[in-house]
């Protein structure tokens, strides 16, 4: 069996929910401290929480050290410890999390299942499933 995904270059930090920042004022906090082109990969992972990846251990390193500054407050960026992915789905709300837990758990350990529900309406469901999942396998096949 393969070993699960490292993620060397990786990295994460939170920035304020209430701070209304757009995509270009992260680009350009990422560019004040390392070049562009060393950005290979930025993700939003949820409303507050960013995910970078680098293309070298100098770039990591230097953002790791130096922190990047957005609405004029230095936010710490931190390696990210482990692999993680999480999968979107839409499906109804009579089907049972396991369902998709099951053939997910053939790619990597399921951590959790959340039902979105709509926000001024938190006892109704929108119907999408975030599925979290951990130690996930190289050659893992998502069905």
């Amino acid at each position: 069996m393969a070993d699960p995904v490292v993620r060397r270059l990786s990295l994460r930090f939170e920035v304020p929910e209430d701070s209304r920042l757009t995509i270009d004022d992260i680009f350009k906090s990422l560019d004040e401290v390392v070049d562009l082109t060393d950005v290979k990969c930025v993700t939003q992972t949820r409303r507050s929480s960013y995910q970078v990846t680098v293309a070298s251990l100098q770039a990591k390193e230097s953002l790791m050290v130096q922190g990047i500054q957005l609405n004029g407050r230095l936010v710490q960026v931190f390696s990210v410890e482990t692999d993680s992915v999480v999968v979107t789905i839409k499906m109804p709300f009579e089907m049972e999390d396991g369902h998709v837990t099951g053939p997910l758990s053939k790619c990597g350990k399921v951590l959790y299942v959340k039902r979105l529900t709509y926000k001024n309406y938190p006892t109704v469901e929108t119907g999408i499933h975030l599925i979290k999942l951990t130690e996930v396998l190289p050659t893992a096949v998502l069905p």
